[in-house]
């Protein structure tokens, strides 16, 4: 439960949020918004390199 309230406490820092816009969107919504990094950090395709 500490780790949900560090997410969400962090998350209302670095997006400006308020708690009630944290906890109305949805749970893995907001985990694979999170999860997407910077796009220096992505995986680029080999495709798009040619």
């Amino acid at each position: 439960m500490d780790d949900m309230r560090r997410m969400a406490k962090q998350t209302m820092q670095d997006y400006n949020w308020t708690p009630d816009q944290f906890y109305e969107l949805d749970y893995f919504e907001l985990t694979e918004m999170l999860a997407v990094g910077d796009e220096n950090s992505r995986l680029v395709d080999p495709g798009a390199v040619l």
